[in-house]
């Protein structure tokens, strides 16, 4: 739809495309394609990945995992320092939920309000142009009333005809391409030009041409302003003089526009500005506006530091239990799984858990009681508050966070496979019900209706094996590694 922006400009990541990682490399603007902006993906960016620049969440699918539904959030939150120009930190993220997720599970929100600024640097400058034609008329000066008629030619003519919303009002922009419909500039003429083309422009492509349509914009306004005799003209003057300072003169390109510079910068310049003057300042520097050193942000201040004298008399000291939600949910489970995942070598209450077989409750509390000596604050009992599809057993809860082996899992589906003759689907399905169990040491019946098993059929299990038989023992084997079996607490 928009062919400006390129092929490379939005893909679709998923765990079928042998290229997942480089696309991942490329959201970040650390590949070879760091033009990628748009990322569409199924459970590929929602855990693991650190894009500290996304403003946009889109949930596209209904999530029924509250634990997902924060991970996925969790993609905004990351912390971006001078993400919208030096000192402009990115405070906040927007997030477009089509399902509803935030109603399903009860959480509060603020709603956006649109702001309607979002004018593209090119409606911008096409607006500006409009309103220096109207000053040149109201101050009968033809000579800038021809030079933005021609200049707001040169931009409708540029709109790209590939383009879905041109094509769209294909017959209000050749009207105004035509020759002498923009210098009449009646009533009707500017109504279209602002409400109907005005739009238009920002599907024009000025990749890597930015600061020139910046430099643009702001000579455009001095000239309104001289043509007015504004007050604004001052300002105006001072911010295109400021740009122009910025401009390294060890640089080629700039050097060759030295004498132009050293002309702005001069007062004589700014004694009797005119429109053509400041047209032909355009023209000479906008190409160089790109070599500009723009300024950082202001350095940050040091940290306050406090030394304050704590009575010991007065401190009064009681148990914490660790109460999470949300994102704190989040990282209070890696904190666990990083714990847990360095134990499983020396631990063999751990190795029997993740071996799918069954530990007695004198070993999980003797485990429990080593995990507290090694963090005083983290208990792992609370483990059955915070996941309650466990049904209360400890053991399930921690196979949920560490996982099962994976000859463990492989075992239990390999006479399902060799009784059968399965086509290559259905061995997909198999992959990803496997690695699912291996990764999160079970699976709920419904999730085999859901993404990403609806990706191999619509229909999920049913779709994939519609062998009754074959899809019950399936069920069988998945329901095999529930909380009740096989790891069972033996007392």
């Amino acid at each position: 739809m928009y062919p400006q922006y390129g092929g490379s400009f939005c893909r679709v990541i998923d765990n079928y495309d042998p290229r997942a990682e480089d696309l991942i490399d490329d959201l970040k603007g650390e590949g070879n394609h760091p033009e990628l902006t748009i990322g569409i993906s199924v459970d590929m960016l929602d855990t693991g990945i650190d894009i500290p620049e996304i403003v946009n969440l889109v949930f596209a699918k209904p999530v029924y995992s509250y634990i997902k539904f924060w991970q996925m959030i969790g993609r905004g939150t990351r912390l971006c320092p001078n993400l919208f120009g030096p000192g402009l930190d990115k405070k906040k993220f927007l997030i477009f939920d089509h399902w509803g997720n935030f109603e399903y599970f009860d959480e509060h929100y603020t709603e956006a309000e649109p702001n309607g600024s979002g004018k593209s640097i090119q409606q911008v400058l096409f607006e500006e142009r409009i309103r220096l034609a109207e000053a040149a008329i109201a101050a009968q000066d033809h000579q800038t009333f021809a030079l933005a008629c021609d200049l707001l030619l040169q931009d409708v003519r540029d709109l790209p005809d590939t383009a879905i919303a041109v094509r769209d009002k294909w017959r209000e922009v050749k009207t105004v391409q035509q020759d002498g419909v923009i210098q009449r500039f009646d009533a009707a003429t500017k109504s279209m030009l602002q409400t109907t083309i005005a739009p238009l422009m920002q599907w024009r492509n000025i990749t890597g041409h930015l600061p020139a349509y910046e430099c643009d914009v702001n000579c455009c306004r001095l000239q309104t302003a001289v043509v007015k005799q504004s007050a604004r003209l001052a300002d105006l003057r001072d911010d295109l003089v400021g740009c122009v300072a910025q401009l390294p003169i060890n640089l080629n390109p700039v050097r060759e526009k030295i004498a132009v510079i050293q002309r702005v910068k001069s007062g004589s310049f700014w004694e009797a500005p005119t429109v053509p003057a400041i047209e032909e300042v355009r023209r000479e520097l906008r190409g160089i506006m790109k070599y500009r050193t723009r300024p950082t942000g202001p350095a940050p201040l040091p940290p306050k530091v406090l030394d304050v004298v704590e009575e010991e008399a007065d401190v009064y000291r009681t148990q914490y239990r660790p109460r999470f939600a949300g994102l704190e949910l989040i990282e209070y489970r890696s904190r666990v799984q990083a714990l847990l995942t360095g134990l499983i070598d020396a631990t063999p209450p751990l190795q029997k858990i993740r071996a799918g077989q069954p530990v007695t409750a004198e070993e999980l509390d003797k485990f429990t009681a080593l995990v507290l000596a090694q963090e005083p604050d983290l208990d792992l009992t609370d483990l059955l508050e915070y996941y309650p599809e466990t049904a209360g057993n400890l053991a399930v809860a921690i196979r949920s966070i560490i996982g099962l082996d994976a000859e463990t899992v492989n075992a239990r589906f390999t006479a399902f496979a060799h009784q059968y003759t399965l086509n290559s689907t259905q061995l997909r399905f198999l992959d990803l019900l496997k690695n699912h169990i291996r990764d999160f040491g079970a699976i709920e019946l419904d999730q085999l209706y859901e993404t990403p098993f609806t990706a191999l059929d619509k229909d999920g299990l049913d779709g994939v094996f519609p062998d009754e038989h074959q899809a019950e023992e399936l069920v069988a084997i998945v329901e095999s590694f529930s909380a009740g079996s096989p790891t069972k607490i033996a007392t």
